[in-house]
Order: C-alpha cells, then structure tokens, then sequence
C-alpha cells in the first residue's frame, strides 16, 4: 500500500497546497482590507504579508497611484506582545476577525485624524505632521474605540462602562456607573453581534455632543463556562449564552452628555426584544431604533417624543423578516439616513428584497421593481443609493439607484433600463463605501482570478490606479463548472469540480460540500472558496456544491421553504439535485458519495449519514449543532420557532433523533473553545452513538473556536478530510 502523502501526490493533489492554503488564509492574506476614503481622496485601507496574520494601515494618493506603509503595529507596541482580551476576543469571533494588529480604524469627518486601537490601546495618527499619540485609556483594555465626528474626542468600553477621552490632553471621563459581565453598558449583546449584524453598543450624534449606549442586562440569561481540558488548573471563562426558548438579555438605551452628566434612559415595548439598528438622523435629540419581535416576523422603527419611544413604521412577513447581511468583509451595510430623515432600506416584499424609501412621516416607497433582488445597501445620498444586486443569483455587481424611483414601463426590463450598474464582471464583489466620499473601492473575484481592487468614481468609472494586492497567487485555479438542474419542480444552481487530470473514462467519488442553511451560498464564483475543494477533487473526487431551498438570492419563497424544520427540506433538495446530477454526468458515481461541510453544513452532514446512508457512504462533520435546542434564540426560533411551540419541528430536526441509526463511518469535528456552537454539542451526540453501540470517529480540537484560527490545526484538517474520504469512498473507477 502506497503511503498516503505519496498517493495523494499521483492523485495529482499538490502535497504542499493546505500548508499555502491555511497560511495564507486561502490565499487572501495580503487583500487590501476596510478601505475608506478621506475627503481630499486619500484611500486608506489594511493590509498584511502574504503569509502574515498582522495588519498595517496603509494608504494610497489615487492622483499618482502611489501607496506606502503609514504604520505598523510593531512601531507602536515597541516590542511588547499584542495583548487581546476576553472580551476583545469574543467581540473578533463574532465579526469573523482571524488577523491582529489594526483591525480596526476611524478616520474624522475631515479626514485630519485616524483613530488607530491595538492592543486595548488607543492611538491617534495626526495626518499632517505624522506625528501619532497615545490617548490614555485607563488600565484595563478599551474595547470598540471611537472618534468623535470632529475628532477632538474617543469613546470607549472599559470595565463595563462607557468612557470618552480628549485626544489633545489625554484627559479622561466615565460617562457610566454599576457596570458589570452581567449589566453592560455600551456593548452589544451576543445575539445582537452573531445573528443580527450590529457590532457597536454605543453611538455619538451627529453633532458629537451626545451619546447613546445600550445597557444589556443579562443577569436572567443562562451563562455558560468555557475551559481548556487540557489545562484544568487554568480558570475558565464564562458567558451569556440564551439558548432556544430561555430568556435574553434585557435592553434599554441611555442618552449621556459627552462632557458627563445624567443618564436619560429610553425604554420601548416589551414586544420588540431585539435592537438591530441605531440610526442618528443630523438635527435629532435622540436616534432612531430598528427593533424586531422575538419571533423575528414584525419590524418596527421607533424614535422618541418627549422622551417615549413609539412606532412611526412597522413591518410583518409570515415567515420571518431577514436580518442585516453585509458582503463579507464589510463592516456596514443597514438603513441608511438621508439628510431629509428618511430610512433607505431593504424591504421584505412578496416578490423578495426590494430598496425601500421610509419617509419621516413613516410613509413606504418601493423604489426597486420586481424581479431586481437587492442583496445589500452599501450606501445612500440624497439622489441615489447604491446596491448589490440584480437578475441572476450569481451575478450580483454594484447599482446605483436612483431614489426617486424607477420610471413608468421600467419594470419591463426589471429596473436595468433605470439602475445603473457600476461594476463589470461576473464573480463576487466586496465594495467599500466611505460616507460622503466620491470614490469607492471595489474588490472582485471569479471563479479562475485571485481578487482585484479597483478603485471608481459614483458614475462607476475606474480612476486608474488600483489597490496594491500582495497575496499570494495559488498553484492552480478551480476546474469548476456552473450549472443548473431541475428535480421535482424546483431548478438547482450547482457547481462541480473535477480533478485537473479529469480523464472521462472514469466514474469518479463524489464529495458533497454543503453548508445549505439560510445566510450563506456555496455556488459562488469566487476562487478562494472554491480552492480547497478543488484540492479535495486532485485526489480522485468530484467536489459537488449545491444550493438548496432555505438558501439566499433566490426570493422569498425559496429562501423561506424551510420554516419550522431543518430536518428535511436541505437534505431532500441536496439527494435530488445529487441524482438529477447523476443522469447528467455520468462521471459522478452516485453509489459512493461522502459528505463535509462546517457549522450548518457540518450538522447538514451529519444528519445525511444518519437519515439516509442508503445515499451518503461517509460524513466529516465540523462543529454540527447537535440539538437545536441548544443553539441560540435569535437564528434559531427565527425559522424554527421556540421548542414550545415547535416540539415535533426541533425534533425532527435534532440529530439525536437518528444518532442510533448510524451506519456509516462519520469523522466528528469540532473545537473545544467554541463560544458560538459550544463543544457540548458534539459531546452530546457522542454519548447518545455510545450508548447505542454505534462506532464513531471523533476529533476535538483543542482550545480551537468556531472559526477555526490556527493555521496549523486547519492544515492537518484539510489533510485528515482528505484521507477519510479516500479510505472510505475509494478511487474512480473505470
């Protein structure tokens, strides 16, 4: 028998790629990262190595398409270690954040000023002099700094409280008292950070004279302790974690002068337990809130009168009304205020999301026609806002759309003869927006091209000098194939990958790559999402993503097939798109198909060996919610309900209804510092196959979270998934 990493490299796969592969962060470390642009047009934006996880500031004058370094995180740590805290750490988990150094940064409305934090520090960099200064932040680590809009003064988090200090003289005030781990006051909450897309807890008015904060009571929260096994003397951390049906965190906003003073507190209706959105329109006392019911199916805006907080605007869906959801990488994307007071929006309508025009009397304008799906705001002015979007699911550029709304007879060319599309290119696009600026930066990908950054004026023309790009460029490119197949009414997008020495001869194993939860797709043409699989594929597979109902882009009947039971529709729509494969190609044998995804994907993969081993011959199944019961209230009772009024659909789709039907070899994965998906959840799983007598092969993964940071870990993970698939589905035949 040939040793393993020997057979895998006659397979074709290169045996040094996952090294490349997880140090590079799939090849996009060195992507310039949260441009933003000044005023006079300077381009800021971050950036790392090629093989480095720590990010500089840099910037770039468009005017001769020169960049340069401005600072690096070593030059202000002056040789100590970066230091994270626990807090910090879970705030980054939350956004996905994998680098170090700047992660963040703030430029002032003038653009004189950048707001640089590193290491629970707080930096400012003088643009004119260059000179850079300390802003003394207390002892304890500042969490989620920010400038005020002149750039005079910085708010922070510390010790559960609210602080702001004086860039010039250092000089600091509390704004806030009694904070606590169980009473914060100026941070989000976890359900507002993971599953509703806001990060801040605090806000400055536009005057800069105010801010409001959210204090998040979560004393009646259940909390919950992660600890490392494998150093049982070391404390553990603890956490607020509100699990499906149990009680969440308690909110309400405060008002506190800048300079200090008393807490105005704003409460609202117990009927609207989630705060999604603050929005501060220019001239108000106090902001705007977009809150939702805890079933997640009506919207409401509230604003304040005479210190009450009320409705001007409500919206309802059946099913439920879809959260935020920004371009990865984007930090903001929501309701946009224009200088009129009015909210650009993305609305829930019949025919799927559409721009919307709330106006200050709480009047709703549909400015997008039917047909054109708006994925993403990224920005509005007065005239115009700018979307991502379109007609076809997989070919999703930026439009700029004109808020006074499409022309008569606009709706027969599906609003294309109206909006205008300011980004060529079918792939994926990440486009960075800076208020008020009249550039924006645009980072696209297909599935064969390594992203470029381009930077464009607001009518869509380049200005010629593009962003510098230090990543490394990958061995190979996907050998990927986009297609749609139809299987019992319903029309699938698919991708296929097939090994680089594909010979047509053969019938080749398939590996099922499946996520198929709402929030996310797998067909998308980008390289770097498509780079492991194909890796997967050299070694004798045809890697298959498939798209299934309950997935985005695609409306809101197809999105919203899946409310109240994950259980059947994700894995009925991936059987029949593999078998309607199946009679296409005839290259994929369909008697050996395994199984692998992550998160949703991973409990996806699970419940597919478990349910139906007559199709799926083996699973790697990464970080599964077990019992859905035990996932959070938010994403969970937004398309299952609570587990009191939906106990058949949480039992349905609970994998510990199956677990003893297991007759397939599975290859359990799953982090041990998980915050997000807590280890317990495969634990769970694991005593209900052992007390069946069912075998199972499982590999924890040490003080490793959800996201899986630690390049050396996701190396010898893409290598294990490799072997497993090749031990137990074999190699193509002829």
């Amino acid at each position: 028998m040939l040793a393993p990493l020997l057979l895998l490299a006659l397979c074709g796969a290169p045996a040094d790629f996952p090294h490349a592969y997880a140090q590079t962060k799939a090849f996009t470390r060195g992507l310039p990262q949260k441009v933003r642009i000044a005023p006079d047009g300077t381009v800021f934006f971050l950036e790392s190595g090629p093989r480095s996880a720590t990010l500089s500031l840099n910037a770039l004058d468009p005017g001769n398409g020169k960049s340069r370094e401005l600072v690096t995180p070593a030059q202000l740590l002056g040789g100590t270690r970066e230091h994270i805290s626990v807090e910090e750490q879970a705030r980054r988990e939350r956004m996905r954040q994998t680098e170090q150094g700047f992660t963040e940064y703030a430029l002032s409305r003038d653009g004189s000023e950048v707001l640089l934090p590193l290491s629970g520090k707080v930096f400012v960099l003088e643009r004119k002099s260059g000179a850079i200064r300390r802003v003394y932040v207390g002892d304890d680590a500042a969490i989620d700094p920010q400038l005020s809009p002149d750039g005079t003064r910085v708010a922070y988090v510390r010790s559960n409280d609210l602080f702001v200090a004086d860039v010039a003289s250092g000089k600091e005030l509390r704004l806030t008292t009694g904070g606590s781990d169980d009473l914060t006051h100026g941070l989000a909450e976890f359900i507002a950070q993971e599953e509703l897309g806001r990060a801040h807890g605090f806000w400055w008015s536009p005057d800069g004279k105010t801010l409001a904060f959210e204090e998040a009571d979560s004393r009646a929260v259940e909390h919950f302790t992660i600890s490392d096994p494998s150093k049982p003397a070391q404390p553990g951390n603890h956490f607020a974690y509100p699990r499906a049906g149990k009680a969440n965190a308690k909110l309400r906003i405060g008002l506190v002068p800048a300079v200090g003073g008393a807490v105005a507190w704003l409460s609202w209706d117990e009927k609207w337990p989630y705060l999604s959105e603050v929005l501060w329109p220019e001239g108000a006392a106090a902001p705007t809130l977009e809150v939702r019911s805890r079933d997640q199916r009506d919207l409401a805006y509230l604003r304040s009168k005479n210190g009450v907080l009320a409705a001007y605007f409500t919206e309802h869906d059946d099913a439920w009304i879809d959260p935020t959801d920004c371009p990865r990488g984007v930090e903001a994307c929501g309701p946009v205020v224009t200088p009129e007071g009015a909210i650009v929006r993305i609305a829930e309508m019949a025919d799927g999301h559409a721009l919307q025009v709330v106006g200050a009397s709480g009047k709703a304008t549909r400015i997008t026609p039917a047909g054109f799906h708006v994925s993403s705001l990224l920005a509005a002015d007065a005239e115009n806002a700018y979307v991502l979007g379109g007609l076809d699911p997989l070919d999703e550029p930026v439009w700029q759309v004109p808020l006074h709304g499409f022309a008569p007879g606009a709706a027969e060319c599906g609003g294309l003869c109206v909006a205008k599309r300011l980004t060529p290119g079918i792939g994926e696009h990440t486009p960075y927006f800076t208020p008020g600026a009249s550039l924006f930066a645009d980072s696209f990908t297909d599935a064969t091209h390594r992203p470029k950054v381009s930077l464009r004026r607001l009518d869509g023309t380049v200005m010629g000098a593009d962003l510098p790009v230090q990543a490394e460029k990958p061995p190979f490119s996907p050998n990927a194939e986009f297609a749609q197949v139809e299987a019992k009414g319903h029309t699938f997008q698919v991708v296929l990958l097939r090994p680089h020495d594909f010979d047509k001869r053969k019938r080749y194993p398939v590996i099922d790559s499946v996520y198929g939860g709402p929030t996310a797709n797998v067909v998308v043409r980008s390289e770097a999402s498509l780079l492991l699989d194909q890796w997967y594929a050299d070694h004798g597979f045809i890697v298959v993503r498939i798209d299934n109902r309950g997935t985005p882009r695609r409306g809101r009947a197809w999105a919203k097939a899946l409310v109240g039971d994950f259980g059947d529709i994700p894995l009925d729509d991936q059987i029949d798109a593999l078998h309607a494969l199946g009679k296409r190609y005839r290259e994929l044998d369909t008697s050996r198909i395994g199984v692998s995804g992550w998160s949703f994907g991973g409990y996806l993969s699970a419940l597919a060996v478990l349910k139906r081993p007559d199709v799926f011959k083996c699973a790697v199944a990464g970080a599964p919610v077990v019992d859905w019961t035990d996932y959070d209230t938010a994403y969970t009772e937004r398309y299952l309900r609570t587990p009191q009024s939906n106990p058949d659909g949480y039992a349905k789709s609970s994998l510990l209804t199956y677990a003893a039907k297991l007759e397939r070899p599975m290859l359990l994965v799953h982090g041990t510092a998980d915050d997000n998906v807590y280890f317990f959840n495969s634990l769970k799983l694991l005593d209900v196959l052992f007390h069946n007598a069912q075998v199972v092969d499982f590999l924890p993964l040490v003080g490793q979270t959800h996201i899986l940071s630690d390049p050396d870990y996701r190396e010898r993970l893409y290598r294990r998934t490799a072997r497993y698939f090749s031990a137990h589905l074999g190699a193509p035949k002829r």
